[in-house]
């Protein structure tokens, strides 16, 4: 009983490490890209314009706004004002591009 206690704080621990340190990949869905930001505010200066289909790691997300490690650093908006989805996961893409049966 004791070794079940212990295996179950470990993996409760270890999911709480996971959550802090994890990372999503994500892809560019908008089809005018995806403008990459210095910093987090809307009218921060622009770094980077993604085009549509670009691979992107999301590191943090904090509202709309997403902070990307790759392939550039900087802040991104997920959705705009009106909802259009401009970052979304690979398996939404891949069943948009290619259908569920591939």
């Amino acid at each position: 009983i004791c070794f079940m206690g212990y295996a179950q704080c470990s993996t409760l621990g270890a999911q709480a490490v996971r959550a802090r340190h994890q990372t999503w990949p994500t892809v560019v869905l908008g089809n005018a890209g995806c403008r990459v930001r210095r910093g987090p505010e809307l009218d921060s200066p622009c770094e980077r314009l993604l085009d549509k289909g670009t691979e992107v790691v999301v590191e943090q997300r904090r509202g709309r706004r997403a902070r990307l490690s790759s392939p550039v650093a900087g802040w991104a908006s997920e959705r705009s004002t009106d909802n259009y989805s401009i970052l979304g996961s690979f398996e939404h893409y891949s069943w948009q591009r290619w259908g569920r049966s591939r």
